[in-house]
């Protein structure tokens, strides 16, 4: 594999410290005196390696040779190989081989190191790394054989940072990782990662994780099993996750399944596939939120009167498309279903449909109300942001909706948009005894934006409209009437006049 022999050049000018080191214990040679010719090893095989600490040789706990300080970067773009800089290194040797005179290097563990990723291809190697070192490799350094079979690896103490010429650098600190009894055959081997991490205006993470991890090199395969992972500093919401995953290199496919945790006070459970992930990457599943407490979120001004919501979708995401269906959503007491999907390839197109039972809204002031009720439907409307300019359909349908004492009955609401014109087709119910309907249309692709409305009410009760309204019950009667209007102006505030 290419990434292989990537990585395995990495590791070669490890062999000749290694190699510096057994020979300083069967010759008497000083290590030091092969800094040239590793940095000489490092130029020919377009590296530059500076090594500023010193080379020494340590019997325990261990029979391992050292390095101190130094750093490694490629001296031509597209290597692969990240910039690498760390404070010690300490490479760990098996005593019954070197007793045959073969240098087996077993274990390599790298103390305050500094990796510095520019390219997607240098980040996958970081990652792949681990993998990498589990291969077997042997070569020979002057008069002694050498085999590389790494059981373990471990960095402590360490920071990677990713770059890019389009976003803020990612940086992972305070890393430590850990992996024992490595290797290419499939059998399951540990790792242990954790680190802290800073996302853009938010606070600082910690994230860790464990798992049990079999890779294959032939067909290329990477399992986790038994994975958990944790990150805490989201304020009220810490995140805890248990899931299995299997990666299929040949197809560039991804599988996550048996997903259960937490956030916060809810619960997680569902699956994940994906496919193209090199590529087009293409995402479907199942994803389940139940219990997600408000007052948890990290937002300034929760719906007030709810307390927890409760989330299930299956889903499809990919370039040219998202997809939600058997979407099933309740807010303490109401209960919706809908779909929705968006084309994002060409013009873009929406279709969106909820139905629910009965909705009723906290009793508020005036204002407070007007506030919730726009809260509580934005993210109805906040995809019609997404169309840029292409056409979308949005339809709501309620049993009931309450809202300070006033009950609408069988609410039914379609929105349609194409381009810079916003069509509400219908807005319709029922309403102190009597129905509604209304239409409406804004042009505001025009040199003069224009909206046009109707307006039908039939058979409704007056006494009962002027005692919710206005508590007052002096007229009683019927009220059935029909109107339309029009305006025009050159903005929102002329349109409203």
């Amino acid at each position: 594999m290419k990434l292989l022999r990537i990585i395995l050049v990495m590791l070669l000018v490890l062999m000749l410290v290694v190699a510096g080191g057994v020979t300083f214990l069967l010759f008497g040679v000083d290590p030091n005196t092969y800094k040239p010719e590793l940095e000489k090893l490092a130029r020919q095989n377009d590296l530059e390696l500076k090594i500023d600490g010193d080379l020494s040789w340590s019997f325990f706990p261990n029979l391992a040779v050292q390095a101190g300080s130094s750093s490694l970067t490629a001296t031509k773009e597209d290597t692969g190989i990240p910039d690498i800089k760390f404070r010690e290194a300490s490479l760990i040797l098996d005593w019954r081989a070197l007793l045959t005179r073969t240098v087996r290097l077993q274990a390599i563990t790298l103390d305050g190191a500094d990796i510095r990723t520019k390219t997607a291809a240098e980040a996958a190697n970081v990652a792949a790394l681990p993998g990498a070192a589990a291969a077997t490799s042997d070569t020979k350094t002057g008069d002694l054989p050498f085999e590389l079979a790494i059981d373990e690896i471990s960095l402590t103490d360490s920071r990677i940072t990713v770059t890019s010429p389009d976003a803020p650098d990612r940086i992972f600190e305070q890393l430590n990782f850990t992996s024992t009894k490595l290797n290419l055959d499939g059998k399951p081997f540990a790792i242990n990662l954790n680190f802290i991490t800073t996302l853009p205006d938010q606070p600082t993470l910690q994230v860790a994780l464990q798992s049990f991890v079999a890779v294959e090199a032939s067909p290329q395969k990477l399992t986790l099993s038994d994975a958990r992972l944790s990150v805490k500093g989201l304020d009220k919401l810490p995140l805890t996750l248990k899931f299995n995953a299997d990666y299929e290199g040949d197809t560039d496919s991804l599988s996550v399944t048996d997903i259960t945790g937490k956030l916060g006070s809810a619960s997680i459970s569902g699956a994940v596939n994906g496919a193209g992930l090199q590529t087009a990457p293409a995402l479907q599943g199942e994803l389940s939120l139940q219990n997600l407490v408000l007052a948890e979120l990290p937002i300034e001004e929760p719906p007030e009167g709810f307390k927890k919501v409760d989330i299930a979708t299956t889903f499809a995401v990919s370039e040219k498309a998202v997809a939600l269906s058997n979407l099933k959503l309740a807010l303490d007491e109401f209960n919706a279903t809908g779909n929705m999907t968006m084309q994002l390839q060409g013009t873009r197109q929406l279709s969106m449909k909820i139905e629910g039972d009965h909705l009723a809204l906290p009793a508020t002031s005036e204002t407070e109300s007007t506030e919730q009720q726009a809260a509580l439907f934005t993210p109805l409307l906040a995809p019609l942001a997404l169309l840029e300019g292409g056409k979308g359909e949005v339809e709501l349908s309620l049993a009931s909706l309450t809202a300070d004492n006033i009950r609408v009955d069988n609410l039914r609401l379609k929105l349609l948009a194409n381009g810079k014109v916003v069509q509400v087709s219908e807005l319709s119910g029922g309403i102190f005894g009597g129905t509604f309907k209304t239409t409406a249309r804004a042009d505001l692709g025009r040199a003069t934006p224009t909206v046009s409305f109707t307006q039908n009410v039939a058979a409704i009760d007056l006494h009962n409209a002027l005692v919710t309204l206005a508590e007052q019950g002096d007229i009683h009667g019927k009220l059935t009437m029909n109107f339309t209007g029009n305006s025009t102006g050159d903005n929102s505030d002329a349109l409203l006049d």
